[in-house]
């Protein structure tokens, strides 16, 4: 298939993403974003991974560039409170440095007990610095932060900044039509306005709608409500009451009775929300509970908006001539900041794919593959973090502590397993994903019994290795800035 015309039907921060990828790789080509008037952005997908700088870096952004404009600052780590009882713990970002090998902290948790140094703080140098929110060093930034940001702000600069100067037509109207070819592909849509639009190659950014993929073409979506409970979330927008002590460096998800708050600090307020199950909670008594969570923090005035969600993918994320990208593909849960995640992924694969002016069927194949098992994947790591809870004071994390099930052949539980059932300590490959260790650690999931030591092992050196990483890593964080200077004052000096 030769494609010289593409159109974008949807909007938002996924339409945008997509205009802006696009235009970058096939400047000579037609492209088109068709955006509704009347269909608003959900617009609460305002923390970020790091995994999105490479897609930044891809479209040649720099961050002194827009995060002015979106309310943008810096996030090092994502923080859990409560998930287990009277536990908190980081995923921080960033490569883990392995002064030693990681499945030594292991051993020392097992031999110190109770007084043992949480992992992150062991193969996270600034780890201490991030809990103090102290800025980090302009290369480390620069290269493993993600962001905290206003998503529609964020959709509207790559819409005036990027994508439109850079020769994307932008159309308003609603769609009413679409009609296909004899053999299924899209051939055209006609919007409320009489105008058609024809084109060779479809991008569905229509959110939860899936106008293209869902609707039109009928292909089937594979639930994953099995392993990912919740069901909806609560979300609102509240100021800063101490700006200097809220404006954190990290994502706070702190668990409640039936699901998890979020708090993201953007530059002049706080984006927070309740990701919740109605399975174990009604949607007025988990009003009641966001409420009393947030306290006095909930201004009277506050919109409190909710908004229902679906979790899982599309069995084809690419059929025919359409693509889907965000949520109208696939959806995981707000947890580890995933929604925009698959849109700058899926973008990235869909350029490394697309490097001729055809497509061909391998390619479509290739493009499906990758990016089903990159989700999937993805969405095993996010059900990591419920599976290892010994919760159990509610009807929903007694649930997940009793009679939560996953799939047995999902390669992350399976290694997973196998850590918990090899009596070869040193023949592990531990490294299989740092952040999965440091959910584990963050649990008190310990693969390493005692029975597992081998008894000429050098006990007391280990320990003393162990403990003098940490002093050293603790020392990094008193020569560091205070997150209110340095680079931000450089990034908000024109506001």
């Amino acid at each position: 298939m030769r494609f010289d015309s593409i159109t974008i039907v949807g909007g938002g921060t996924a339409g945008w993403m997509t205009a802006s990828t696009l235009i970058k790789i096939f400047p000579n080509k037609k492209i088109t974003l068709v955006e509704s008037p009347s269909i608003p952005s959900i617009g609460v997908g305002e923390s970020t991974t790091q995994i999105i700088r490479r897609w930044l870096s891809f479209l040649e952004i720099e961050d002194e560039e827009w995060m002015s404009a979106c309310d943008a600052t810096y996030k090092y780590s994502v923080k859990f409170t409560n998930f287990n009882p009277a536990i908190s713990f980081h995923y921080p970002f960033g490569n883990p440095e392995n002064e030693i090998p990681m499945h030594e902290w292991f051993i020392y948790r097992s031999l110190v007990g109770e007084k043992s140094i949480k992992f992150e703080h062991i193969f996270w140098k600034y780890m201490d610095a991030i809990e103090k929110c102290k800025y980090l060093p302009e290369d480390f930034t620069k290269q493993n932060s993600g962001f905290h940001f206003n998503a529609l702000k964020f959709a509207d600069w790559l819409k005036n900044n990027y994508a439109i100067p850079k020769g994307v037509n932008h159309i308003i109207g609603k769609v009413e039509q679409v009609k296909q070819t004899e053999n299924g592909f899209i051939k055209s849509i006609k919007l409320d306005t009489n105008l058609i639009i024809k084109s060779d190659l479809f991008f569905d950014c229509t959110g939860f709608n899936s106008l293209l993929l869902e609707k039109t073409l009928k292909v089937p979506f594979e639930n994953f409500g099995d392993k990912l409970l919740n069901t909806h979330a609560y979300a609102v927008q509240i100021p800063y009451s101490n700006k200097r002590k809220e404006l954190q460096p990290y994502t706070n998800c702190t668990a409640l009775s039936s699901g998890w708050v979020w708090n993201v600090p953007v530059w002049s307020r706080i984006g927070t929300g309740y990701n919740y199950s109605e399975n174990f909670i009604s949607h007025d008594e988990a009003l009641i509970e966001f409420k009393n969570h947030l306290g006095d923090r909930l201004p009277k005035d506050a919109n409190i908006k909710n908004i229902k969600f679906r979790t899982g993918i599309s069995e084809k994320v690419w059929f025919k001539n359409v693509i889907a990208i965000g949520l109208s593909g696939g959806f995981i849960e707000p947890l580890e900041s995933n929604g925009l995640l698959s849109v700058h992924e899926w973008l990235m694969q869909f350029v490394e794919i697309c490097q001729r002016d055809v497509i061909t069927t391998i390619d479509i194949d290739s493009f499906n593959s990758k990016c089903i098992s990159f989700f999937k994947y993805f969405s095993d790591f996010v059900a990591l973090h419920y599976a290892l809870s010994t919760r159990d004071d509610s009807l929903y994390w007694n649930y997940i502590t009793n009679e939560y099930h996953f799939d047995g052949d999902s390669p992350l539980f399976s290694t997973i397993r196998s850590l918990r059932t090899t009596s070869d300590l040193h023949n592990i490959h531990w490294d299989f994903h740092g952040p999965n260790l440091c959910i584990m650690a963050g649990h008190d999931y310990n693969p390493v019994s005692k029975t597992k030591i081998d008894p000429y092992f050098h006990k007391q050196t280990l320990i003393e290795n162990v403990e003098k990483i940490y002093q050293k890593n603790v020392q990094n964080t008193k020569f560091l800035e205070d997150v209110y200077d340095f680079y931000y004052t450089k990034i908000y000096a024109k506001m």
